[in-house]
């Protein structure tokens, strides 16, 4: 738990995860689901746990993957400021031309949220996984596959394995925090591991 150390009898689990869209243009899919996800998603969060909340944090090695990829910063910035900024021009103008004054505010409301998730961004120099490091807490299986519908027990070993590997290779220490894809209860694949290795009890996903 991030925080100042206290504890209580609630536990708060936000789960970080996105597929791998990075490199695989725009609309109506790809690189523009991890550009909205950083405006409205993970740079607010971010501001919350730099408040010292008590909550807890995991990153999957997929997501850590794609902040991490080279140029990532610069294509996240060309799509806030030439797509985003440009469609709410249009839908603003759009709306206010068909007398919808209220959502046209609403949508003037929200480009005012993009434009601060830009100053946000730039405020951390681009490097969002670096801002997110200290609040790691729990890691996932490497791809975030459906643990359930793997064909072996190695498979399901292998993608627990590979994401604690992983956590450890990108933040150093883990603390045993697990989030576990889709998870049904097939606790034979966790005494397999060792004991350092062995996930936090199963949580749904």
């Amino acid at each position: 738990m991030t925080g100042s150390g206290r504890r209580g009898v609630l536990a708060i689990v936000l789960h970080t995860h996105m597929p791998y869209v990075e490199g695989f243009g725009t609309w109506p899919f790809g690189e523009e689901w991890l550009w909205e996800a950083i405006a409205v998603s993970y740079l607010p969060l971010l501001d919350v746990l730099e408040r010292d909340v008590p909550l807890t944090l995991s990153l999957t090695p997929v997501l850590c993957d794609q902040l991490a990829a080279e140029g990532i910063a610069e294509r996240f910035l060309v799509f806030m400021r030439d797509v985003r900024r440009e469609s709410h021009r249009v839908d603003i103008a759009g709306l206010g031309a068909a007398g919808e004054l209220q959502l046209a505010g609403e949508l003037e409301r929200a480009a005012e949220d993009y434009e601060r998730a830009i100053e946000r961004f730039r405020a951390r120099d681009g490097d969002l996984l670096g801002a997110l490091a200290p609040f790691a807490q729990w890691t996932s299986s490497a791809t975030h596959a459906v643990l359930p519908l793997l064909a072996t027990d190695a498979g399901v070993r292998s993608q627990l394995q590979a994401g604690i590997d992983a956590h450890r290779a990108r933040f150093g220490a883990w603390n045993g925090g697990f989030w576990l894809p889709e998870w049904l209860p097939r606790a034979r694949h966790l005494p397999r591991l060792p004991p350092s290795h062995r996930p936090s009890p199963p949580t749904l996903g």
